[in-house]
């Protein structure tokens, strides 16, 4: 498969994954709050702070600007053909995926996006075969995207998470 066309994919791919945890995650966590609550008190302490407040619209916003930053990225790479850059995108994608499936096994039950993380996820191990057997990355270049994306990730996804806080204590 061409590269380009697993590039162009991502986008999709990426919502895909965040529908289910847009559709699924208010309902899950009202169902579940108390239960969390008992098994992991700090854990759940923690959850109840970050998603009792946070509405569907506001985590809606949160994925609309992440699939922003993720698609020119995305579109960098492909104008570059730098396969480096897409390549930590992945990677930083497959860490969010990591976290998923950690929090699913520590809570052992269904949460919001196991699914779609286990097909998504797929789709990266293919992403990760494919350049790696076409030799169109460099390692260390890869590497060190991988590393900065994944902390810019984490670190905007934290900013957009405090932010959407206070504008919904604004409305």
């Amino acid at each position: 498969m061409k590269p380009e066309i697993l590039i162009w994919l991502f986008p999709i791919v990426f919502m895909i994954h965040e529908f289910e945890e847009i559709i699924f995650m208010r309902w899950w966590f009202r169902k579940n709050k108390e239960s969390i609550l008992i098994k992991y008190p700090k854990l759940g302490k923690r959850m109840v702070v970050q998603f009792e407040s946070l509405s569907t619209e506001a985590f809606s916003l949160i994925v609309a600007e992440e699939f922003i930053l993720a698609s020119l990225i995305v579109i960098i790479s492909v104008i570059t053909s730098n396969y480096d850059l897409y390549f930590g995108l992945i990677t930083a994608y497959s860490v969010h995926l990591l976290v998923h499936i950690i929090q699913t096994v520590a809570i052992r039950q269904y949460t919001p996006a196991i699914v779609t993380t286990i097909l998504t996820g797929i789709f990266s191990v293919v992403v990760f075969i494919e350049f790696t057997n076409r030799e169109l990355i460099s390692f260390n270049h890869a590497l060190i995207y991988s590393i900065v994306l994944t902390l810019v990730i984490f670190l905007n996804l934290n900013l957009m998470h405090r932010l959407i806080k206070r504008i919904e204590i604004l409305t």
